[in-house]
């Protein structure tokens, strides 16, 4: 799958189109932009997104590590869940 890269938050042009992120560098776009958008604001997407922003400035204590960690991993694992719901969406039947 690709998907656009953006650069600086806008489409980037590259030869009469735009540039494509793909592999690991599409993975790395997509989980940079979930950390950073606000837990819960796309209509269309409401698990999309975290909450790390509310950990920001607070004491690095093992509980704030802990909530850290928590939502990381709830963060990479709800973007496996829609990239195997796209795969499974994507999947030609075999022929009967």
């Amino acid at each position: 799958m690709k998907t656009f890269a953006l650069v600086q938050g806008d489409l980037s042009p590259s030869g009469g189109g735009y540039l494509m992120y793909e592999g690991p560098a599409k993975i790395n776009q997509d989980l940079s932009l979930a950390m950073r958008e606000e837990y819960g604001t796309d209509p269309f997407h409401p698990r999309w997104g975290s909450v790390l922003k509310k950990y920001i400035g607070l004491p690095l204590t093992p509980e704030v590590k802990a909530k850290t960690l928590t939502e990381v991993n709830r963060v990479i694992n709800n973007y496996i869940t829609i990239q195997n719901a796209r795969i499974v969406a994507d999947r030609i039947p075999e022929p009967a």
